[in-house]
């Protein structure tokens, strides 16, 4: 096994390897790397933040004993993780954003509509992972009814890694499956297109089934599942 404290070492084997190389740089902010640890064909990476967080990519990745919480592919061997406390599931995808030539994003900038942004959220999306007010959010992107009002919302924002992400998608719950999550995402994918972002990515909770679908069909690539774990 390899190991390096060197960012652009760590960042070179993800690229190298073929292991989610935008998950290593949207997750890993060059401020905070620690390590990496190389096998034939895994990866592990460290940082600091809130304690030491980990994530391993690959088939047989390394568990840092330093690990306070740490993400692992969905079919990493349960036997080897069953004294660890599993918090949660997600899935990583990403998208190079393209032109939609047909459709004009409508974009609210920060303070523009907050407060009523804030309480669709509440309403329709609580768990959502960025509220107005949030430093990471650049901008808003909606889907708005002919009377003005909000029936979709997302927003773009940017992690201290530099990647850019799609955070805290939400369609009113009474116009589901009337199509807004597709026209939502044309608009994201269009905005980002136009704000010359090259890779757009997000995450999502595994067993959100129906945001999964949409994120595919608007197309989304599966970068991986992870299973979350703290000791």
């Amino acid at each position: 096994m390899e190991q390096t404290t060197s960012y652009e070492t760590a960042m070179q084997w993800a690229r190298e390897l073929g292991l989610a190389p935008a998950v290593a740089h949207a997750w890993f902010p060059e401020a905070k790397f620690t390590s990496a640890q190389k096998s034939e064909n895994s990866l592990s990476l460290t940082r600091d933040g809130e304690g030491s967080y980990g994530i391993g990519l690959g088939p047989n990745p390394w568990i840092n004993p330093a690990w306070q919480k740490f993400s692992l592919p969905k079919d990493f061997p349960r036997e080897q993780t069953d004294h660890f406390t599993l918090q949660g599931q997600w899935a990583a995808y990403s998208i190079a954003p393209q032109a939609i030539t047909h459709l004009k994003p409508i974009e609210i900038l920060p303070g523009e509509r907050d407060f009523e942004i804030e309480n669709f959220l509440k309403a329709h999306a609580p768990e959502s992972s960025v509220f107005p007010g949030n430093q990471e959010i650049h901008w808003w992107c909606a889907i708005l009814s002919e009377a003005n009002e909000i029936q979709g919302v997302a927003a773009i924002t940017q992690w201290e890694s530099g990647a850019y992400l799609l955070s805290s998608v939400a369609v009113d719950s009474a116009l589901r499956q009337a199509g807004i999550g597709t026209k939502l995402m044309e608009s994201v994918i269009a905005s980002a297109f136009n704000h010359g972002i090259s890779e757009l990515i997000l995450a999502v909770f595994s067993k959100n089934i129906a945001a999964r679908r949409l994120y595919e069909k608007s197309g989304f690539t599966l970068l991986g599942d992870f299973n979350y774990f703290e000791r």
